[in-house]
């Protein structure tokens, strides 16, 4: 970019405006630190909010201040070989993630999370599969992950409410199942039979539930309401829930 100077100014102060005027809400603008080099003008805190500071193979988090705000950002991991590039973030099991998290949320008035769908770069925070298209288990040491939902669940654990008085939890957003044979092949690979559901709204559901099929979660950090919709069309099937009750300490 060229011309920088004074005019990033103007183009946050327009932002601003327009979202405003047109949409009603005032946002909330963090820039990078070389923004502020490049326009010192900028360095007024009715254009910027807050600065954060990425971060780094070394330091997979970072705390910057600005005006007295502090803002975190932080990578659960990172992978970026080839090309002279060999830079990498070990997830080290969710650990690396959770420190992230445990040095940023308490002290910042916001912590940057990249980046939610950047699996390309084993950053990304959504849920993986467990299982390859044949059926063969995707292990750690091929996604990063103990289980599927590990990175949503630190997300989880160090959101505004960690501990909703009501968790809803998919059956086909499952960390683990078995107990039945063949699958749809639809959303995720393994014997779990997935399929749309005619639900207001959409969604997917799980059907031709099987004898002794079964279905489980991991490190659910909330108090559980047990509710189950169940459709059948010949005879009723009886379903069993098995809690394991650890006590979790909250995030301190």
């Amino acid at each position: 970019m060229v011309n920088m100077n004074g005019n990033l100014s103007r183009l946050l102060t327009y932002v601003r405006q327009q979202c405003q005027s047109t949409f009603g809400f005032n946002p909330y603008i963090v820039v990078p630190p070389d923004w502020l080099q490049n326009d010192p003008s900028s360095n007024n805190s009715s254009i910027v909010d807050g600065v954060q500071g990425w971060f780094g193979m070394s330091t997979p988090y970072t705390v910057s201040t600005f005006n007295g705000i502090k803002i975190g950002a932080c990578a659960p991991a990172f992978n970026f070989v080839g090309n002279g590039n060999n830079m990498v973030i070990d997830p080290n099991h969710g650990l690396t993630f959770d420190n992230d998290l445990a040095n940023t949320v308490n002290q910042c008035v916001l912590t940057l999370c990249e980046g939610f769908t950047d699996y390309a770069e084993n950053c990304a925070m959504d849920r993986v599969r467990n299982l390859d298209g044949n059926g063969n288990p995707l292990s750690y040491g091929l996604t990063g992950y103990d289980y599927p939902n590990q990175r949503l669940n630190k997300l989880r654990k160090y959101s505004a409410n960690p501990f909703p008085s009501t968790l809803k939890e998919e059956v086909e957003n499952c960390d683990t199942f078995g107990g039945a044979s063949g699958g749809t092949g639809f959303y995720r690979n393994g014997s779990i039979k997935i399929e749309n559901t005619s639900d207001a709204g959409g969604g997917y559901d799980v059907g031709n539930i099987q004898n002794n099929e079964w279905f489980e979660w991991q490190e659910v950090r909330s108090k559980v309401m047990l509710v189950s919709t169940c459709v059948w069309q010949q005879r009723r099937p009886i379903a069993r829930f098995i809690l394991s009750l650890t006590v979790q300490p909250s995030p301190q």
